[in-house]
């Protein structure tokens, strides 16, 4: 991964590599970012550009043998670390990266811009809570007070850090004290629960979300219909993996889910209902936030159809007439801040590992409620 591969961030990536230019780089950096924010294509151009062998005073060469084996994140001084879960394990010892390796290598070499639930969805579909063990930590510990193998730099990112809890007390010592040419660069979505003693001891660098045109003028240069860029980067609202998920397949497979659930419930029809609860079920975890994340960017455009004509909307012919619709039926500010209130809930849920049917259950019959209640108190 190199600087200029890595989605927005300018004034970050300059900084950086002045750093390094300066030998000034700090030993320990906190990178903190929204979900799909690029905390993670940006840590690893600075790792491509540490570990580069011939770079230059502005990117990596992109041809040593550094740069070529840490394109496939096979770096021997490149140690990554990242939540896992337990597996059946004959020895009957805890989990490490290094069961997963494989596996994480794979998803994140495909989704640089994934989150950590993301990358447990993808390895099983049961409610599994990934964590950084107490023994990968004194894994890292070892591998990082060994001699670099290729006479370079030793680094470690650890991503989404926020997964160490406690056990991050066991690294304290090696990021006061580390070893020559020696860096632990940490990656957040949630800072405020990386313990105090860890963000007290490495250096803020806090990413800005990324705005709709960025990702939009992203998603145009990967070749993408300007117009449906456009759609694409309102409902992902700053995510750029989710963006590069919404691919038109998915948003029309969403839409008729969506007008199809709502005919359901406008009629009071509980057999279609009932259909759509089993198509909302059927999905893996990860693919229904997707969906709800679309709900809600589109419910959002309704309210923009009180002032604005629905035509001017940033949304597929189909999306607009729904919008109208919706509008027809009274769908007021009032309802809709209840709506996606509701929406947002069972996606929280949802993240914290509830049970996938009852959360769906409660949202449907939640909805239910506030589209069809006549009479509003505000």
């Amino acid at each position: 991964m190199q600087f200029n591969q890595v989605i927005g961030h300018l004034k970050e990536k300059q900084k950086l590599i002045e750093l390094v230019g300066q030998n000034r780089l700090p030993h320990a950096l906190l990178f903190t970012n929204k979900k799909g924010n690029g905390a993670f294509p940006l840590v690893m151009a600075l790792a491509t550009y540490l570990l580069c062998t011939d770079r230059t005073a502005e990117a990596a060469c992109g041809e040593c043998n550094s740069c070529t084996i840490i394109d496939r994140l096979a770096h021997p001084d490149l140690y990554l670390t990242f939540p896992v879960f337990n597996k059946s394990k004959t020895s009957g010892e805890p989990s490490t990266c290094k069961d997963f390796m494989v596996d994480f290598q794979s998803f994140i070499t495909d989704r640089p811009y994934a989150d950590a639930r993301t990358w447990i969805a993808s390895l099983t579909k049961e409610n599994k809570q990934g964590n950084t063990p107490a023994n990968e930590c004194n894994e890292l510990l070892r591998k990082l007070n060994l001699r670099p193998l290729l006479g370079g730099a030793k680094i470690s990112i650890i991503w989404q850090a926020e997964f160490l809890g406690n056990n991050g007390n066991r690294l304290l010592k090696m990021i006061e004290e580390p070893p020559k040419n020696t860096y632990i660069f940490f990656i957040a979505e949630e800072p405020d629960k990386i313990l105090q003693t860890i963000q007290s001891r490495a250096q803020l660098f806090a990413l800005k979300p990324y705005s709709n045109q960025l990702i939009q003028d992203a998603l145009i240069a990967n070749n993408i219909d300007s117009e449906q860029a456009k759609e694409i980067a309102l409902m992902a609202d700053g995510n750029y993996d989710l963006a590069t998920h919404l691919q038109e397949d998915d948003k029309r497979a969403y839409y008729d889910m969506l007008r199809a659930w709502l005919n359901a419930i406008y009629t009071d029809n509980l057999v279609g209902m009932q259909q759509s609860f089993l198509a909302m079920d059927a999905l893996a975890k990860e693919e229904v936030k997707a969906y709800l994340h679309y709900c809600i960017k589109l419910f959002e455009q309704v309210i923009r159809a009180q002032y604005l004509s629905p035509d001017t909307l940033p949304l597929s012919v189909k999306e607009k007439n729904l919008v109208k619709g919706l509008k027809k039926q009274g769908l007021n500010g009032y309802k809709l801040e209840k709506v996606n209130e509701e929406i947002e809930s069972a996606i929280y849920h949802l993240e914290r590992n509830v049970y996938k049917k009852i959360v769906l259950y409660n949202l449907g019959m939640n909805l239910q409620d506030i589209l069809l209640k006549k009479e509003v108190s505000i």
